[in-house]
Protein backbone atom coordinates (compact mmCIF):
# COMPACT_ATOMS: atom_id res chain seq x y z
CA UNK A 1 0.00 0.00 0.00
CA UNK A 2 1.31 3.38 -0.88
CA UNK A 3 2.72 5.57 2.24
CA UNK A 4 0.37 8.97 3.01
CA UNK A 5 3.04 11.37 2.91
CA UNK A 6 2.31 13.03 0.14
CA UNK A 7 -1.63 12.56 0.80
CA UNK A 8 -3.54 16.38 1.05
CA UNK A 9 -7.34 16.92 2.52
CA UNK A 10 -9.46 19.19 0.96
CA UNK A 11 -12.62 20.14 2.56
CA UNK A 12 -15.92 19.90 0.40
CA UNK A 13 -17.17 23.58 1.34
CA UNK A 14 -17.47 22.96 5.01
CA UNK A 15 -20.20 20.57 4.07
CA UNK A 16 -22.49 19.33 6.59
CA UNK A 17 -23.73 15.59 6.38
CA UNK A 18 -25.63 14.70 9.90
CA UNK A 19 -23.25 14.78 12.34
CA UNK A 20 -20.42 14.66 9.98
CA UNK A 21 -18.50 16.76 7.37
CA UNK A 22 -17.10 14.87 4.83
CA UNK A 23 -13.52 15.51 3.54
CA UNK A 24 -12.28 14.37 0.55
CA UNK A 25 -8.61 12.59 0.49
CA UNK A 26 -6.35 12.55 -2.80
CA UNK A 27 -3.31 11.01 -3.73
CA UNK A 28 -1.38 11.07 -6.57
CA UNK A 29 -0.31 7.37 -7.05
CA UNK A 30 2.39 4.80 -6.01
CA UNK A 31 5.43 3.55 -7.90
CA UNK A 32 3.02 0.98 -8.98
CA UNK A 33 0.21 3.52 -10.40
CA UNK A 34 -2.18 2.61 -7.65
CA UNK A 35 -3.98 5.01 -6.21
CA UNK A 36 -6.05 5.67 -3.11
CA UNK A 37 -8.91 7.53 -2.17
CA UNK A 38 -11.19 7.93 0.75
CA UNK A 39 -13.82 9.67 3.05
CA UNK A 40 -13.46 10.69 6.31
CA UNK A 41 -16.53 11.68 8.55
CA UNK A 42 -15.69 14.25 11.68
CA UNK A 43 -18.22 13.16 14.00
CA UNK A 44 -17.29 14.90 17.62
CA UNK A 45 -14.80 18.36 18.17
CA UNK A 46 -13.08 16.27 21.20
CA UNK A 47 -12.40 13.29 19.02
CA UNK A 48 -9.80 12.23 16.93
CA UNK A 49 -10.79 12.48 13.00
CA UNK A 50 -11.33 9.13 11.43
CA UNK A 51 -10.62 8.47 7.18
CA UNK A 52 -11.79 5.43 6.23
CA UNK A 53 -9.72 4.51 2.88
CA UNK A 54 -10.02 2.62 -0.19
CA UNK A 55 -6.87 1.12 -1.46
CA UNK A 56 -7.63 0.82 -4.91
CA UNK A 57 -5.45 -2.05 -7.16
CA UNK A 58 -5.27 -2.89 -10.62
CA UNK A 59 -9.43 -4.71 -10.20
CA UNK A 60 -11.20 -2.18 -8.24
CA UNK A 61 -12.98 -5.31 -6.76
CA UNK A 62 -10.32 -6.44 -4.83
CA UNK A 63 -10.14 -2.92 -3.08
CA UNK A 64 -9.42 -3.58 0.95
CA UNK A 65 -10.63 -0.70 3.21
CA UNK A 66 -8.46 0.70 6.10
CA UNK A 67 -9.00 3.25 8.36
CA UNK A 68 -6.80 5.95 10.03
CA UNK A 69 -7.19 8.56 12.76
CA UNK A 70 -5.40 11.99 13.30
CA UNK A 71 -3.47 12.45 16.64
CA UNK A 72 -4.64 16.26 17.28
CA UNK A 73 -7.92 16.48 18.91
CA UNK A 74 -10.69 19.31 18.10
CA UNK A 75 -8.75 20.49 14.85
CA UNK A 76 -10.90 18.93 12.20
CA UNK A 77 -7.58 16.59 11.51
CA UNK A 78 -4.99 19.04 10.83
CA UNK A 79 -1.88 16.56 11.64
CA UNK A 80 -1.67 13.12 10.48
CA UNK A 81 1.40 10.54 10.72
CA UNK A 82 2.89 10.11 7.18
CA UNK A 83 4.30 6.75 8.50
CA UNK A 84 0.67 5.49 9.67
CA UNK A 85 -0.61 3.35 6.89
CA UNK A 86 -4.01 2.52 9.10
CA UNK A 87 -5.40 -0.68 10.04
CA UNK A 88 -7.59 -3.02 7.84
CA UNK A 89 -10.68 -2.61 8.73
CA UNK A 90 -11.55 -6.37 9.93
CA UNK A 91 -12.90 -8.05 12.90
CA UNK A 92 -11.01 -10.23 15.02
CA UNK A 93 -12.79 -13.16 13.61
CA UNK A 94 -11.36 -12.30 10.08
CA UNK A 95 -14.48 -10.88 8.74
CA UNK A 96 -12.73 -7.91 6.73
CA UNK A 97 -14.31 -4.99 4.57
CA UNK A 98 -13.35 -4.18 0.81
CA UNK A 99 -14.51 -1.75 -1.94
CA UNK A 100 -16.57 1.59 -2.05
CA UNK A 101 -16.90 2.55 1.58
CA UNK A 102 -19.43 4.53 2.97
CA UNK A 103 -19.26 5.67 6.90
CA UNK A 104 -21.51 7.12 9.21
CA UNK A 105 -21.58 8.48 12.64
CA UNK A 106 -24.04 6.62 14.63
CA UNK A 107 -25.43 9.11 17.71
CA UNK A 108 -28.15 6.30 19.01
CA UNK A 109 -25.39 3.41 19.19
CA UNK A 110 -22.54 5.88 19.74
CA UNK A 111 -20.38 3.67 17.21
CA UNK A 112 -19.07 4.33 13.89
CA UNK A 113 -20.73 2.02 11.13
CA UNK A 114 -18.70 1.37 7.78
CA UNK A 115 -20.62 -0.43 4.62
CA UNK A 116 -18.70 -1.71 1.80
CA UNK A 117 -19.34 -3.90 -1.54
CA UNK A 118 -18.04 -7.14 -0.47
CA UNK A 119 -16.94 -8.95 2.67
CA UNK A 120 -13.76 -11.26 2.25
CA UNK A 121 -10.91 -13.12 4.91
CA UNK A 122 -7.83 -10.61 5.83
CA UNK A 123 -4.90 -10.00 2.99
CA UNK A 124 -1.67 -7.96 3.39
CA UNK A 125 -0.65 -9.97 0.30
CA UNK A 126 0.32 -6.79 -2.24
CA UNK A 127 -1.94 -5.98 -4.29
CA UNK A 128 -3.82 -8.86 -2.93
CA UNK A 129 -2.74 -11.35 -5.36
CA UNK A 130 -4.41 -13.93 -4.54
CA UNK A 131 -7.73 -12.52 -3.95
CA UNK A 132 -9.37 -13.78 -0.73
CA UNK A 133 -12.46 -15.69 -1.40
CA UNK A 134 -15.57 -14.28 -0.35
CA UNK A 135 -17.08 -15.23 3.20
CA UNK A 136 -20.84 -15.93 3.88
CA UNK A 137 -21.23 -12.97 6.04
CA UNK A 138 -20.55 -11.01 2.27
CA UNK A 139 -23.87 -8.42 1.92
CA UNK A 140 -24.98 -9.20 4.85
CA UNK A 141 -23.39 -6.96 7.05
CA UNK A 142 -21.37 -3.94 7.85
CA UNK A 143 -18.68 -2.48 10.38
CA UNK A 144 -18.95 -1.00 13.46
CA UNK A 145 -16.24 0.40 15.78
CA UNK A 146 -17.77 1.70 19.16
CA UNK A 147 -14.28 3.49 20.21
CA UNK A 148 -14.11 6.52 17.46
CA UNK A 149 -11.62 4.52 15.16
CA UNK A 150 -9.46 2.68 17.51
CA UNK A 151 -9.69 -0.78 19.51
CA UNK A 152 -11.75 -3.42 17.60
CA UNK A 153 -14.16 -3.50 14.71
CA UNK A 154 -16.93 -5.91 14.43
CA UNK A 155 -19.06 -6.86 11.82
CA UNK A 156 -22.60 -5.94 12.84
CA UNK A 157 -26.43 -7.82 10.51
CA UNK A 158 -26.94 -4.81 7.72
CA UNK A 159 -30.98 -3.49 7.46
CA UNK A 160 -31.61 -6.00 4.66
CA UNK A 161 -29.40 -8.48 2.23
CA UNK A 162 -28.21 -7.38 -1.34
CA UNK A 163 -28.64 -10.02 -3.50
CA UNK A 164 -25.80 -10.80 -5.79
CA UNK A 165 -25.91 -10.65 -9.60
CA UNK A 166 -24.60 -11.82 -12.62
CA UNK A 167 -25.60 -8.11 -14.97
CA UNK A 168 -25.62 -5.80 -11.58
CA UNK A 169 -23.40 -4.32 -9.44
CA UNK A 170 -25.20 -4.91 -6.79
CA UNK A 171 -24.30 -3.81 -2.83
CA UNK A 172 -22.16 -1.22 -4.74
CA UNK A 173 -20.96 1.54 -2.72
CA UNK A 174 -23.88 1.02 -0.18
CA UNK A 175 -25.19 4.59 1.69
CA UNK A 176 -26.00 4.91 5.15
CA UNK A 177 -28.18 7.15 6.68
CA UNK A 178 -29.42 7.98 10.26
CA UNK A 179 -33.76 8.40 10.63
CA UNK A 180 -35.32 10.62 13.19
CA UNK A 181 -36.41 6.79 14.55
CA UNK A 182 -32.97 5.66 15.46
CA UNK A 183 -32.45 3.03 12.56
CA UNK A 184 -30.22 3.33 9.92
CA UNK A 185 -30.64 3.81 6.19
CA UNK A 186 -29.44 1.13 3.86
CA UNK A 187 -29.70 1.98 0.33
CA UNK A 188 -27.95 -0.13 -2.48
CA UNK A 189 -28.30 -1.09 -6.23
CA UNK A 190 -29.91 -4.41 -6.47
CA UNK A 191 -30.85 -6.24 -9.85
CA UNK A 192 -34.69 -5.45 -10.66
CA UNK A 193 -36.78 -8.49 -11.75
CA UNK A 194 -37.31 -7.44 -15.06
CA UNK A 195 -35.64 -8.67 -18.45
CA UNK A 196 -32.35 -6.50 -19.77
CA UNK A 197 -30.61 -6.77 -17.01
CA UNK A 198 -31.58 -3.58 -15.74
CA UNK A 199 -30.35 -2.51 -11.85
CA UNK A 200 -32.45 -0.21 -9.10
CA UNK A 201 -32.17 1.18 -5.79
CA UNK A 202 -33.03 -0.89 -3.10
CA UNK A 203 -33.78 0.48 0.69
CA UNK A 204 -34.49 -0.53 4.26
CA UNK A 205 -33.73 -0.21 7.48
CA UNK A 206 -33.49 -1.27 10.82
CA UNK A 207 -31.24 -0.14 14.62
CA UNK A 208 -27.18 -1.54 13.72
CA UNK A 209 -25.63 -3.68 16.45
CA UNK A 210 -27.89 -2.01 19.52
CA UNK A 211 -29.33 -3.33 22.52
CA UNK A 212 -32.09 -3.76 23.82
CA UNK A 213 -33.57 -5.45 20.96
CA UNK A 214 -37.37 -6.33 20.76
CA UNK A 215 -39.11 -8.10 17.82
CA UNK A 216 -41.77 -6.53 15.73
CA UNK A 217 -42.10 -9.07 12.89
CA UNK A 218 -45.52 -7.97 11.80
CA UNK A 219 -44.25 -4.44 11.13
CA UNK A 220 -41.03 -4.50 10.51
CA UNK A 221 -40.42 -8.10 8.69
CA UNK A 222 -37.13 -9.68 9.17
CA UNK A 223 -35.08 -6.06 8.80
CA UNK A 224 -31.78 -6.37 10.86
CA UNK A 225 -31.61 -10.29 10.71
CA UNK A 226 -29.19 -12.23 8.43
CA UNK A 227 -30.89 -15.22 6.85
CA UNK A 228 -28.26 -17.14 5.17
CA UNK A 229 -30.40 -19.97 3.73
CA UNK A 230 -32.94 -17.33 2.38
CA UNK A 231 -34.75 -19.47 3.37
CA UNK A 232 -36.82 -17.85 7.02
CA UNK A 233 -40.53 -16.13 6.46
CA UNK A 234 -42.37 -13.71 8.31
CA UNK A 235 -45.83 -14.34 8.59
CA UNK A 236 -47.63 -11.71 11.62
CA UNK A 237 -45.58 -11.68 14.05
CA UNK A 238 -43.53 -14.94 13.61
CA UNK A 239 -40.36 -15.62 11.78
CA UNK A 240 -40.85 -18.88 10.74
CA UNK A 241 -38.21 -21.58 9.26
CA UNK A 242 -38.87 -23.92 7.02
CA UNK A 243 -37.83 -27.66 7.11
CA UNK A 244 -34.20 -28.08 6.94
CA UNK A 245 -32.40 -29.94 3.89
CA UNK A 246 -29.77 -31.17 6.25
CA UNK A 247 -28.83 -32.20 10.22
CA UNK A 248 -26.65 -29.20 10.04
CA UNK A 249 -30.03 -27.13 10.37
CA UNK A 250 -30.72 -23.63 9.55
CA UNK A 251 -29.90 -20.34 11.18
CA UNK A 252 -30.23 -16.38 11.17
CA UNK A 253 -28.73 -13.94 13.49
CA UNK A 254 -29.26 -10.28 14.85
CA UNK A 255 -26.90 -7.68 16.60
CA UNK A 256 -23.33 -7.68 16.67
CA UNK A 257 -20.03 -9.89 16.75
CA UNK A 258 -18.89 -7.85 19.45
CA UNK A 259 -21.82 -8.46 21.85
CA UNK A 260 -20.20 -9.84 25.09
CA UNK A 261 -23.02 -10.27 28.04
CA UNK A 262 -26.66 -10.67 26.97
CA UNK A 263 -29.60 -12.29 27.03
CA UNK A 264 -32.20 -13.88 24.42
CA UNK A 265 -35.38 -14.79 24.91
CA UNK A 266 -37.99 -15.80 22.52
CA UNK A 267 -41.63 -17.94 22.56
CA UNK A 268 -40.38 -21.02 20.28
CA UNK A 269 -42.91 -23.66 18.70
CA UNK A 270 -42.35 -26.96 16.30
CA UNK A 271 -44.93 -26.69 13.66
CA UNK A 272 -43.76 -30.23 11.58
CA UNK A 273 -44.52 -33.97 13.23
CA UNK A 274 -40.94 -33.60 14.92
CA UNK A 275 -38.03 -31.08 15.22
CA UNK A 276 -35.89 -29.00 16.70
CA UNK A 277 -36.09 -25.39 17.75
CA UNK A 278 -33.98 -22.94 20.04
CA UNK A 279 -31.72 -19.88 21.05
CA UNK A 280 -27.93 -19.02 19.99
CA UNK A 281 -25.25 -16.47 21.01
CA UNK A 282 -21.95 -15.20 20.84
CA UNK A 283 -21.90 -16.43 17.42
CA UNK A 284 -18.58 -15.53 14.75
CA UNK A 285 -17.25 -16.55 12.01
CA UNK A 286 -15.29 -19.42 11.38
CA UNK A 287 -14.27 -20.80 8.44
CA UNK A 288 -14.59 -24.84 9.37
CA UNK A 289 -16.94 -24.88 12.48
CA UNK A 290 -20.17 -26.19 11.34
CA UNK A 291 -22.28 -23.63 9.07
CA UNK A 292 -19.07 -21.62 9.11
CA UNK A 293 -20.35 -20.01 12.61
CA UNK A 294 -19.42 -21.01 15.85
CA UNK A 295 -22.19 -20.65 18.61
CA UNK A 296 -23.50 -21.43 22.08
CA UNK A 297 -27.02 -22.85 21.36
CA UNK A 298 -29.95 -24.03 23.48
CA UNK A 299 -32.28 -25.84 21.80
CA UNK A 300 -35.79 -28.47 22.54
CA UNK A 301 -36.11 -31.35 21.01
CA UNK A 302 -39.86 -32.75 20.14
CA UNK A 303 -37.83 -36.18 19.40
CA UNK A 304 -36.26 -36.67 22.34
CA UNK A 305 -38.24 -34.60 24.61
CA UNK A 306 -34.84 -33.31 26.17
CA UNK A 307 -33.77 -29.46 27.16
CA UNK A 308 -30.07 -28.93 24.97
CA UNK A 309 -27.48 -26.08 26.02
CA UNK A 310 -24.28 -26.94 23.37
CA UNK A 311 -21.37 -25.31 22.21
CA UNK A 312 -20.60 -25.45 18.55
CA UNK A 313 -17.02 -24.45 17.08
CA UNK A 314 -13.96 -26.29 15.04
CA UNK A 315 -14.67 -29.69 16.75
CA UNK A 316 -18.62 -30.19 16.07
CA UNK A 317 -20.85 -29.83 18.86
CA UNK A 318 -20.64 -30.37 22.30
CA UNK A 319 -23.30 -31.04 24.97
CA UNK A 320 -22.10 -28.63 27.40
CA UNK A 321 -26.00 -29.55 29.67
CA UNK A 322 -28.62 -31.20 28.88
CA UNK A 323 -32.08 -32.68 30.93
CA UNK A 324 -35.68 -34.21 30.09
CA UNK A 325 -38.76 -31.86 30.10
CA UNK A 326 -40.92 -33.06 32.51
CA UNK A 327 -44.21 -34.27 30.17
CA UNK A 328 -41.74 -33.83 27.00
CA UNK A 329 -41.77 -31.43 23.96
CA UNK A 330 -45.24 -31.08 22.25
CA UNK A 331 -45.33 -29.98 18.14
CA UNK A 332 -47.71 -27.26 17.68
CA UNK A 333 -47.38 -26.21 21.86
CA UNK A 334 -45.18 -22.61 22.34
CA UNK A 335 -42.39 -22.42 24.98
CA UNK A 336 -40.16 -19.83 25.90
CA UNK A 337 -37.02 -20.09 25.96
CA UNK A 338 -34.24 -17.93 27.14
CA UNK A 339 -30.55 -17.79 26.85
CA UNK A 340 -28.40 -15.49 29.10
CA UNK A 341 -24.33 -14.66 29.40
CA UNK A 342 -22.32 -12.94 32.49
CA UNK A 343 -18.77 -13.51 31.59
CA UNK A 344 -18.13 -17.40 31.83
CA UNK A 345 -21.52 -17.96 33.67
CA UNK A 346 -24.04 -19.42 30.82
CA UNK A 347 -27.79 -20.34 31.81
CA UNK A 348 -30.82 -21.55 29.90
CA UNK A 349 -34.29 -21.73 30.65
CA UNK A 350 -37.08 -23.43 28.90
CA UNK A 351 -40.72 -22.67 30.14
CA UNK A 352 -43.92 -24.78 29.58
CA UNK A 353 -47.38 -24.13 29.95
CA UNK A 354 -47.87 -23.07 33.31
CA UNK A 355 -44.78 -21.60 33.84
CA UNK A 356 -43.04 -24.93 34.76
CA UNK A 357 -39.38 -24.30 34.13
CA UNK A 358 -36.32 -26.39 33.17
CA UNK A 359 -32.90 -24.70 33.87
CA UNK A 360 -29.49 -25.28 32.71
CA UNK A 361 -26.25 -23.60 34.08
CA UNK A 362 -22.83 -24.08 33.10
CA UNK A 363 -19.24 -22.70 33.02
CA UNK A 364 -17.80 -22.22 29.46
CA UNK A 365 -15.06 -19.81 28.12
CA UNK A 366 -14.52 -20.36 24.82
CA UNK A 367 -16.60 -17.97 22.96
CA UNK A 368 -16.53 -14.65 24.70
CA UNK A 369 -18.83 -12.82 22.44
CA UNK A 370 -21.14 -12.82 19.13
CA UNK A 371 -24.11 -12.52 17.90
CA UNK A 372 -27.51 -13.41 19.27
CA UNK A 373 -29.63 -15.72 16.65
CA UNK A 374 -32.62 -18.58 16.28
CA UNK A 375 -32.00 -21.91 15.35
CA UNK A 376 -33.73 -25.40 14.03
CA UNK A 377 -33.14 -28.77 12.39
CA UNK A 378 -34.97 -32.14 11.57
CA UNK A 379 -38.10 -30.01 11.45
CA UNK A 380 -39.85 -26.64 10.55
CA UNK A 381 -41.04 -24.13 13.15
CA UNK A 382 -41.23 -20.60 14.47
CA UNK A 383 -40.26 -17.66 16.61
CA UNK A 384 -42.24 -14.84 18.25
CA UNK A 385 -41.50 -12.26 20.77
CA UNK A 386 -37.50 -12.03 20.66
CA UNK A 387 -36.29 -10.04 23.21
CA UNK A 388 -32.14 -8.87 23.46
CA UNK A 389 -30.72 -7.28 26.51
CA UNK A 390 -27.43 -6.15 27.50
CA UNK A 391 -26.14 -8.17 31.02
CA UNK A 392 -23.16 -5.92 31.71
Amino acid sequence: MAKLSSVTARALSGELVGYSRVVELQHAGDANGKLLAAFEHWHDPSSPSIYIIRESTDIPLRARLMEKTSKDRGRGGVTWDASDEGVLVASPDNVAAYHSPYSIWDPVGKQMIVSSYNKRRPSNTPYLKPIPPLLLEDRHTVHINLQYGTGNWHWASAPWHAPRSTYCTSNYSPNLLQLPNGTILYSAKTPANIHGGQCEESTGAAAIGILPYKSDFSVTGDAGWIDFDQSWSVSGVQYKLPQPNSDKGTIVLTGSSGWTDYEISADAIVTSSSGVVGLLARATHLDNAPKGITRYTAAIDSNRGDFTLYKVNDKGATILSSKPVPGGIKVNQRYHLSLSFKSASLFATVTRGGGAKTNLAVTDNVLGRGLAGLFGSYGSGGFSNVHIQSQA
